[in-house]
């Protein structure tokens, strides 16, 4: 089961992986930081630009360091390879695929193999999940790695059958030092509250001690007690294990002394910045002063189209018997917990993001198998009212997508006031031939909608959920191998790059004008001259002063005021001012020999 779901999976993930470049601004700013460790000969200490970089831990430079040494990115000059992308985004799209296999095989173990398929299938075609499985970020290398602790935590502690329960401990420690390197304490705390939470409410159940809440269950049965079930983990072992896998970086960062652009030390910046006040007062949120239902809309998009069973799966979980003894009602508390602690955890952050869902949906994706499972089981009038629910919520989610596309790019990127192509939306469809995107996206909402309604009447109930699964997963690729790749286009510096470096001759330099965007740094190895607010006209006096043509990355909304600066100095000519809808590449000749 593990390899079937890995394998399909890769199927969504790994596909024109590297056919475009790196999006603005997330993974050119990690991107760059990993080149700088290449450069620099220091796997330790983050640098950006010309400062030491303290925001994130290092697992995501790390991951991304091979494909980088690989296709020489360390130079200090020269063409990217062709082969930087798809090279530096592989282990994230591995790691994701890890995750989606191991979590379906500790399903298949615990509950059902079609629990286990069900659960993999949908987490992989999740969009949110599969579209940052596509990103060289920090928010897949955290979610993957925490997916593995969990996983492994869930066969150690309620497989009765493993016979090396200790195997799967040490495993999860390790994942869980792994995801402390990937987004800081969280990787370690996460983890800690979900097992901790389950394990408390399992043996107060037990124990008889709320015996007066019916539904957290009562002493039936000789069981486990709370104290004997947290003898059976190998405290020293794990911890040593977590120890030697997280420890030793942060020690080292603590230990340097070194501050960043803001004078600030590691401490001032990690913890205190980047951790504490994140979650506070909030840091570049997107969202200021959003409510808990913005994950609820945000959540309907990152799941569509399973969002149609988020009712069967929330049904699911709230029944369980927190006393409960079979495997499966003991996975389906723990994933409930995931779900409702991670759901709350992240809406009572002060910064706020689409992608901070992230972290619940393979916990989701475990409740939808689950439903699943169930569903195909038992009697489909105890389940009809719930679908009709879940066909409600689907059509509501599917309306706003039809309407405003854009909704499944803004789950994972950076300032959602910026252009979007809608005019991809008047392209085929590719995979539904003869019908443009909007098109076939109505078409497939239709047939999926229609899918949903026969299981809820119960009509050819297994060929109706088959054919949904089958939507699920057409829609999933269509979105990963067709539309991921023509949206690139417009987030990514990269095709600007290649036609300066087509076109450019020795000694022309290049400019960012009045942009921080970070593709420029990385796509440049660090070598673009940054035309900052308020030191324009002397930065462009100093950068014009020298012989031949400069080349110049503007936005197309700063064209007009760019073409007043360099007015009688220079001509601006611009390059296939189409290929990019965000960021414009122009060229400026001398035009006389006067001066700004």
């Amino acid at each position: 089961m593990a390899l079937l779901t890995a394998l399909l999976a890769a199927g969504v993930f790994l596909p024109y992986l590297g056919a475009v470049g790196l999006w603005d601004p997330w993974e050119t700013h990690y991107g760059e930081v990993a080149r700088q460790m290449v450069a620099r000969g220091d796997l330790i200490h983050p640098f950006w630009e010309y400062s030491w970089f303290f925001s994130k831990p290092p697992l995501t430079f790390w991951l991304s360091v091979p494909g980088l040494w690989l296709t020489g990115a360390g130079a200090s000059e020269g063409v990217l390879s062709r082969s930087t992308e798809w090279a530096l985004r592989l282990p994230f799209a591995l790691l994701a695929v890890g995750a989606v296999a191991t979590l379906s095989q500790a399903v298949g173990r615990l509950a059902s193999r079609r629990a286990g398929l069900v659960t993999g299938l949908a987490l992989c075609t999740m969009p949110l999940y599969l579209l940052v499985a596509r990103q060289a970020m920090t928010d897949m290398p955290f979610v993957a790695t925490l997916t593995l602790a969990l996983s492994a935590s869930a066969i150690a502690l309620l497989d009765p059958g493993e016979a090396h329960p200790r195997r799967w401990w040490l495993g999860a420690a390790a994942a869980a030092g792994l995801a402390t390197l990937a987004k800081g304490l969280l990787g370690l705390l996460l983890p800690l509250a979900i097992l901790g939470a389950f394990l408390l409410a399992t043996g107060l159940a037990r124990d008889g001690l709320w015996p007066h809440l019916r539904w957290l269950g009562g002493r039936s049965a000789p069981r486990l007690s709370l104290g004997e079930e947290l003898r059976r983990i190998p405290w020293l072992p794990v911890a040593a294990v977590f120890a030697g896998v997280a420890v030793p970086w942060y020690a080292a960062m603590l230990w340097f002394d070194g501050r960043d652009l803001e004078q600030r030390t590691f401490f001032q910046r990690f913890f205190l910045h980047d951790h504490f006040a994140r979650l506070t007062t909030g840091v570049h949120t997107t969202t200021p002063g959003g409510t808990f239902a913005y994950f609820l809309e945000q959540g309907g998009f990152a799941v569509f189209p399973w969002v149609a069973l988020v009712p069967a799966a929330l049904r699911v979980g709230s029944q369980v018997r927190f006393d409960a003894t079979a495997p499966a009602e003991r996975l389906a508390a723990l994933a409930m917990i995931w779900v409702v602690g991670g759901f709350t955890l992240f809406s009572s952050s002060a910064t706020r993001f689409h992608h901070y869902l992230l972290p619940v949906l393979p916990g989701l994706a475990v409740l939808v198998g689950l439903a699943v499972d169930r569903l195909l089981r038992e009697d489909w009038k105890e389940w009809a009212a719930t679908l009709v629910l879940g066909a409600s919520l689907f059509g509501l989610v599917a309306r706003d997508l039809y309407l405003r596309p854009r909704h499944l790019v803004d789950l994972f990127t950076y300032n959602h006031a910026r252009p979007y192509p809608d005019f991809l939306w008047t392209r085929s469809a590719g995979l539904w031939p003869g019908l443009d995107a909007r098109e076939a996206l109505g078409l497939s909402l239709l047939l999926a909608g229609a899918a949903i309604l026969l299981a809820a009447l119960g009509r050819a109930r297994q060929w109706a959920t088959g054919g949904f699964a089958g939507l699920a997963l057409v829609f999933a690729l269509w979105l990963s191998w067709s539309h991921w790749v023509e949206l690139s286009h417009h987030w990514t510096q990269r095709d600007l790059f290649w036609r300066y470096a087509a076109q450019r001759r020795d000694g022309e330099p290049i400019a960012a004008y009045l942009m921080d965007w970070k593709g420029e740094t990385f796509y440049s190895r660090n070598r673009v001259v940054q035309i900052k607010l308020g030191q324009e006209a002397e930065q462009l006096r100093r950068l014009f002063s020298q012989p031949g043509r400069v080349w110049i990355l503007v936005e197309h909304s700063r064209l007009a005021v760019l073409h007043r600066m360099v007015a009688g100095a220079r001509r601006l000519t611009p390059i296939d001012p189409r290929v990019n809808n965000k960021f414009l590449l122009v060229v400026a000749e001398v035009a006389d020999r006067g001066s700004l």
